[in-house]
């Protein structure tokens, strides 16, 4: 870097939570290093980039326009405001956070070092899906000089993809194991929502098709056949949000599920905590830190059987696997989970002790300084 204290940009605005949370969290891990960060962002969808306002060494560029959501894509438009921005900070590194859009904007501007973080579907389901998203993929692979993969998995997909696999790097994004933890006291949302003797699922997944919630909701009519005390909080938002609740009315499940609607993730663990059983129902992922929070905080884990589930789950010992197109055997699982205490115990031990030693937040974001310093030094 030019000095002890470095300059990073980063651009992103992926769902509400998980944007909140991370880009939240770096910036303040970098600040606080005394770093100089930058965040170059659009506002929309929810996403409130205004919690990072007033943060001492925290800069948030806001890129504005009517409709943010299409000139996100309209690069023609966005672009040139981006050059103009990264010539008056000129950062010692552009860290574009989810290849599409924003890592297509780092490789128009034409900085370097870049780069490019993969976080799932943007590698996993876009490019096979549309061929000019797989174009748009295959230029950042090829032109971004450091490439920031979540899990193996969608580092395998990068270099399927034409990426150079000496330039990938993994680092997930992590967990905060002082805020998701066991300890974390649930007895105060079970309250609230007068289930204090229910057996509790959640999911904690956005309200977009990708996730699959239908499945979760399908489950609940065979769950209660068998369990009719069992109750599901359903924490997010999304685009269906009015349909999934017009399913939860038409099997008369209304008194069973909760919608929270948003929650900061700060307010996240006390809802884990309330619950025995999490489901992560989702057809595709990369590296879900919505999964590693739950098995931080001791809930057991029941997700889709996507590749990237045999790297944290070992089904029938630290959680099951369940198909993405049974309601029926899901709801069969969550019934055994609930079940069976002991397995649950277990699997709390295993899972709390994976995430401290693999997904621990500080851990992982002092290995991403370390690549930003190594990557920083070359261009001096």
């Amino acid at each position: 870097p030019r000095s002890t204290q470095s300059r990073s940009s980063a651009a992103s605005d992926v769902y509400k939570r998980q944007a909140d949370s991370h880009l939240k969290k770096l910036s303040i891990y970098f600040s606080r290093r005394g770093h100089e960060v930058h965040l170059i962002t659009w506002n929309f969808m929810g996403v409130d980039t205004h919690i990072l306002d007033g943060v001492d060494g925290v800069t948030v560029h806001y890129l504005g326009g009517n409709n943010p959501k299409f000139n996100k894509w309209f690069f023609p438009l966005t672009t040139p405001k981006i050059i103009k921005i990264l010539r008056e900070i000129q950062p010692d590194i552009l860290h574009t956070l989810y290849l599409l859009p924003y890592s297509v904007h780092g490789v128009l501007c034409g900085f370097h070092p870049h780069i490019a973080a993969a976080w799932g579907s943007d590698v996993l389901v876009a490019p096979q899906k549309n061929p000019i998203f797989k174009h748009m993929v295959k230029l950042v692979l090829a032109k971004a000089d450091r490439i920031n993969s979540v899990s193996p998995l969608v580092s395998t997909s990068c270099i399927r993809l034409g990426a150079d696999a000496s330039k990938i790097f993994i680092a997930p994004i992590g967990v905060d194991t002082k805020l998701f933890t066991p300890s974390v006291d649930g007895d105060v949302v079970r309250r609230q929502l007068r289930w204090e003797k229910n057996p509790i699922i959640i999911c904690t997944r956005n309200f977009e098709g990708i996730y699959n919630i239908d499945i979760l909701i399908n489950a609940m009519p065979y769950i209660l056949e068998k369990k009719p005390d069992v109750r599901l909080i359903l924490l997010g938002s999304g685009s269906l949000e009015d349909r999934f609740k017009q399913m939860v009315k038409k099997f008369g499940l209304v008194s069973a599920v909760k919608f929270t609607g948003y929650v900061p993730n700060e307010q996240v663990p006390k809802y884990l905590a309330a619950s025995d059983v999490y489901v992560s129902p989702t057809l595709s992922d990369g590296l879900s830190v919505s999964n590693l929070e739950a098995m931080a905080c001791g809930v057991f884990p029941i997700i889709t059987d996507i590749p990237v589930a045999k790297y944290i789950i070992t089904h029938g010992v630290n959680g099951f696997i369940a198909p993405t197109d049974s309601p029926k055997k899901l709801a069969e699982l969550i019934v055994e989970a609930l079940d069976d205490d002991k397995l649950r115990e277990k699997a709390a031990e295993i899972n709390r002790r994976m995430v401290e030693e693999k997904y621990d937040l500080n851990v992982l974001t002092a290995q991403l300084e370390e690549e930003y310093r190594k990557l920083a030094s070359k261009v001096c």
